[in-house]
C-alpha cells in the first residue's frame, strides 16, 4: 500500500520529519498479498486493509502483481484523502500507475 507514497518506514529512528507517517503490516502467500495499516498526516488520516489473491505471479519479488496492485490502492487512497489546500499529495510516480490510470494515460 505504501509503495507509491513518499514515506520512510524508519523515519522516527532516523529522526526524519515527513508529511506522512504510517504503521502497517504486510502478509503474503503464493499468489496472495495482504496489507493493512494506518496512514496519518497533520492530525488526520485513514486506516486501510487490502488483499489480492489469484495472482499468476507466485514469487515474492518487489514487482509482483499483488505488490503493484496494493500500491495502486494506497496511491488512490492518499490522493483521495489528502486535503487539496495542502498542495500535491506526497506520492511517487511509476509507469505502473500510468498504465491503469485513465487520467495519466491520456
Amino acid at each position: 500500500m505504501l509503495r507509491y507514497i513518499k514515506v520512510a518506514p524508519y523515519a522516527e529512528e532516523l529522526r526524519i520529519v515527513q508529511p506522512v507517517v504510517s504503521a502497517s503490516k504486510t502478509g503474503f502467500y503464493p499468489g496472495v498479498r495482504s496489507d493493512m495499516g494506518i496512514v496519518r498526516f497533520r492530525g488526520t488520516g485513514f486506516s486501510y486493509a487490502a488483499s489480492t489473491r489469484g495472482s499468476h505471479d507466485l514469487l515474492f519479488a518487489p514487482e509482483d502483481e499483488g505488490e503493484i496492485t496494493n500500491g495502486k490502492v494506497g496511491h488512490a487512497l492518499l490522493r483521495h484523502w489528502w486535503p487539496e489546500q495542502w498542495g500535491p499529495a506526497p506520492l511517487v510516480d511509476s509507469p505502473h500507475l500510468a498504465a491503469h490510470d485513465p487520467v495519466k494515460a491520456r
